[in-house]
């Protein structure tokens, strides 16, 4: 199983695991990382590492780390932080979507790099805007890149996202209603495969 990272300035990280659990249900091997006020990077360093090692050994061969923003304090030491592990992986922009698809993606998919791609395209995916006609429209490639995601899933396929007592009672993965318009900037990175490396349009 994949160990999942959640890393952000402040207690963002702590609560989005707790509204995550309340989606998808208590989830083993996943940690909240946040950097405070009175912190530095040395210190939000050392949380990274104790929270790696609290995983289950098959966990920490495969770590996904979800940060909130590109470039910031949590970002750069989880970067630095991996250095070194090849099977690890960063993927910043972090929101519900992207976590429920993550936790999902460790049902059905075998690494980390492998559920950040998936995390990459739901988490943006997620970002929607009422009145819909208010969402800029995706041009070129990225039209493409819509089309095709919004397709990956069968309507008659895609599991109906149960209210909070029952995901918690069941745990059941699902699939969110494909559809709509991509929207937003989030980019993942994996420092030691330069082809997988991905930038928002």
């Amino acid at each position: 199983m994949v160990g999942i990272v959640l890393a952000s300035h402040g207690e963002f990280a702590t609560g989005i695991k707790q509204s995550g659990s309340m989606v998808f249900g208590d989830q083993e091997n996943v940690c909240a990382v946040t950097l405070m006020p009175s912190e530095g990077p040395d210190d939000f360093r050392q949380k990274l590492a104790d929270a790696v090692a609290s995983f289950d050994k098959e966990a920490q061969e495969e770590v996904l780390f979800l940060v909130d923003l590109w470039g910031g304090t949590p970002f750069n030491q989880c970067s630095a932080f991996s250095e070194g592990h090849d099977k690890w992986a960063i993927v910043t922009g972090l929101n519900l979507p992207m976590l429920i698809e993550a936790y999902t993606g460790r049902f059905s998919l075998g690494t980390a790099h492998e559920i950040a791609t998936k995390v990459f395209v739901e988490g943006r995916r997620g970002v929607r805007v009422k009145p819909e006609e208010l969402q800029p429209k995706p041009k070129g490639a990225s039209a493409a890149a819509a089309s095709g995601a919004a397709s990956a899933i069968p309507e008659d396929r895609a599991l109906r996202l149960p209210d909070e007592a029952g995901a918690r009672a069941h745990r059941l993965p699902f699939a969110p209603r494909s559809g709509g318009h991509q929207l937003g900037s989030y980019r993942w990175l994996q420092p030691h495969h330069r082809g997988l490396r991905r930038s928002g349009s």
